[in-house]
């Protein structure tokens, strides 16, 4: 078995087989796990961690490499391959840390780099993470039963995706908020001219942006500060007027 791959100019060939007894059994049973885990057309990546740094991290530690091993095999996702991939994330972000525990890494690196360190840099949340395990212990499970005829799957739902309010399968990115009312409260944007789906922070975070923001006019202002935001206006209209 071969796969094609590269251009027209630079066409390359690999060998499966050959690949496969270079690597090893237990190195291509885990792929599939691994593979998922790091990113695929179902699964999200983690931001700024790679295959490639993934792979040489799995065969450097044997339980990594037995979890990696073992997603899949079963439907259900088992604590025990759910704590060691936690740990697996806090070794992809920190090699030397002995922290396992994901929102503990996150704090010690927002705390490192003293606050000045973008979303996409922090490993994600216990919550988050858990529902990115889910569906990367779901896809691997897919796909080892590959040559298995009309396979009967679970619904996904179960598995780290829900249906929205128009009947499609979305990811179900966590389970609670993703901070205290509280503090989300203050989180603001300072875009000038207008909210970008691509381009504002609050947006590009899933959240709605506030009366904290530089631009109160945008189309992503919760109902509750547009209508503040109108009552101001027409208090200055009034006020304008009184004085004339």
């Amino acid at each position: 078995m071969y796969v094609r791959c590269g251009t027209r100019n630079r066409l390359r060939l690999i060998h499966v087989h050959k690949l496969a007894a270079v690597l090893g059994r237990d190195v291509s049973i885990a792929l599939p796990g691994l593979h998922a885990f790091t990113g695929c057309d179902t699964v999200s990546a983690i931001s700024g961690q790679g295959k490639l740094k993934g792979l040489k991290l799995m065969r450097q530690h044997e339980k990594f490499l037995q979890v990696f091993k073992e997603l899949g095999q079963q439907w259900e996702l088992t604590q025990h391959s759910h704590e060691v991939l936690e740990e697996f994330v806090c070794k992809l972000y920190a090699c030397r840390s002995d922290t396992a525990a994901v929102n503990e890494m996150r704090y010690k690196l927002w705390v490192a780099k003293k606050g000045c360190v973008e979303s996409g840099q922090l490993p994600p949340c216990a919550d988050c993470l858990y529902q990115h395990c889910l569906r990367a212990n779901y896809q691997a499970a897919v796909w080892r039963q590959c040559l298995e005829g009309n396979p009967e799957l679970p619904s996904p739902c179960d598995h780290g995706w829900a249906i929205d309010s128009s009947s499609e399968l979305k990811i179900k990115w966590m389970t609670g908020l993703p901070a205290p009312e509280t503090l989300l409260a203050f989180i603001s944007c300072k875009c000038a001219r207008s909210c970008e789906v691509d381009k504002c922070p609050c947006w590009i975070n899933g959240l709605k942006c506030t009366s904290e923001c530089k631009l109160q006019s945008c189309m992503n202002m919760t109902e509750e500060d547009d209508k503040v935001a109108t009552d101001s206006d027409c208090s200055s209209d009034s006020e304008a007027s009184d004085t004339d």
